[in-house]
């Protein structure tokens, strides 16, 4: 879902959004998983959106997933800034 802050600001209040962008990465349970801030160079932010990925599946504990998940980010993205916190959670 996307939304502009001045055709929703209710939501920004809701969520805690302090600047754009800002993307939230969701559970299917609706829980705030991850929160990606500010602009990045696309290979960083997709780094990100991996690791939201990989949380969800943690934070579900589907192991495997996760696990395999994290792997992909310090393989795939082993020069972001992403990949540190990977290698730890992984």
């Amino acid at each position: 879902m996307e939304a502009h802050i001045k055709e929703h600001p209710v939501w920004f209040h809701r969520f805690d959004v302090l600047w754009t962008p800002t993307v939230l990465i969701f559970d299917a349970d609706g829980s705030e998983r991850h929160r990606i801030e500010g602009y990045l160079p696309n290979a960083e932010f997709r780094a990100q959106l991996e690791l939201g990925l990989a949380r969800v599946a943690f934070m579900h504990k589907q192991w495997a997933d996760a696990e395999r998940r994290y792997s992909d980010i310090v393989r795939n993205y082993r020069d972001s800034a992403t990949a540190p916190e990977a290698l730890d959670w992984q």
